[in-house]
């Protein structure tokens, strides 16, 4: 699989985070508010793009694991 197969997966997360925030602010406490739960997914989304930068400049790293179990 090539590397940009990675980042085609990855990209199916930040789609749904307004649903997910939606839902959030649906069960949180009243004192809760929208900006409280973004500030909170944001180290999730940082990190998220963090990996998605080393995929791109190593994407040897990315894919020693599939070429180890499966073979070019």
């Amino acid at each position: 699989m090539h590397h940009d197969g990675f980042a085609d997966d990855s990209r199916i997360i930040p789609p749904h985070v307004p649903d997910r925030r939606c839902r959030l602010k649906g069960v949180a406490p009243k004192h809760v508010t929208l900006n409280q739960i973004f500030a909170g997914m944001m180290p999730y989304m940082i990190i998220v793009l963090i990996c998605l930068v080393f995929m791109y400049i190593w994407p040897g790293m990315t894919l020693w694991l599939p070429e180890f179990l499966y073979g070019k």
